[in-house]
């Protein structure tokens, strides 16, 4: 965890936001990872959804994951094998990691 880091109350949504700095040359062997990481996650109790982004700068990719709270999240993170896949991760790109709850959702007008 880092000090920009927020916490949830365990009975509301939490969201993990990576950014992640990836060199030329290595996205691809970036989102293969992340492809990896989420197809462990979207198995664990809680995970409501995750997506990879893509920058307009090839160089950031940003994956998001929404979890049914904090403490699912954080079990999801504490599970068997995810430690091998971010330290791998971590090997190929530079990580920004943020934990968020929502604070307004906005949805089109009726």
């Amino acid at each position: 965890m880092t000090d920009s880091e927020q916490e949830a109350s365990p009975s509301s949504e939490s969201i993990m936001a990576d950014l992640w700095s990836a060199p030329d040359g290595t996205q691809e062997a970036l989102l293969d990872s992340l492809n990896e990481l989420f197809e462990h996650l979207r198995r664990c109790p809680g995970f409501i959804e995750g997506q990879t982004l893509r920058g307009v700068n090839p160089t950031k990719i940003l994956a998001y994951a929404r979890f049914d709270s904090a403490a699912a999240q954080q079990q999801a993170q504490d599970s068997p094998g995810v430690d091998a896949l971010v330290r791998g991760l971590r090997e190929i790109a530079h990580q920004n990691l943020g934990r968020y709850t929502v604070a307004e959702t906005f949805l089109p007008p009726d």
